[in-house]
């Protein structure tokens, strides 16, 4: 929507729809054995972020965009899947909170257009790219790295 590729996609496809209702049902009915699975959930969230920055970033490039453009378009889309989820569970969004959460999305969105610089192939620049978002957030998580908050 922010590019003005409309309609959104999920509208065109229903089983976009048919994937996420089930999802949710399922979600609904092992919500107790989930809560198990925090770390994993963790690993897949943050696999996501990254893989979902690329699709951003590509999705800019195609339409011709500048590069820090596709790569605030690849946080926004990576970011904002995770601001959705955590609203509807009821919580405060990861990104709204002290955790680094765009941050390695930028970084990773910089990387990919320095190992495009280098004229590395695409599967170096999509992995290098994927590979550092996941490694900064997992370092971040575990060593509790935070962006100082600034109290208006």
């Amino acid at each position: 929507m922010l590019i003005g590729n409309m309609p959104v996609t999920w509208l065109l496809n229903l089983e976009y729809l048919y994937i996420v209702m089930a999802t949710i049902i399922v979600t609904i009915i092992f919500r107790e054995s989930l809560n198990k699975l925090r770390k994993s959930l963790l690993l897949f969230d943050t696999m996501g972020l990254g893989i979902f920055t690329l699709i951003g970033i590509q999705k800019g490039l195609l339409i011709g965009l500048h590069p820090i453009v596709c790569i605030l378009l690849g946080t926004v889309t990576a970011c904002f899947g995770g601001v959705i989820r955590d609203t509807l569970c009821n919580d405060v969004p990861i990104i709204f909170k002290k955790e680094i959460y765009a941050t390695p999305c930028i970084i990773g969105g910089g990387i990919f257009f320095l190992t495009q610089y280098w004229e590395a192939s695409h599967n170096i620049v999509y992995l290098a790219t994927i590979l550092s978002i996941i490694t900064i957030r997992l370092f971040a998580v575990r060593l509790h790295w935070s962006l100082p908050v600034i109290k208006l």
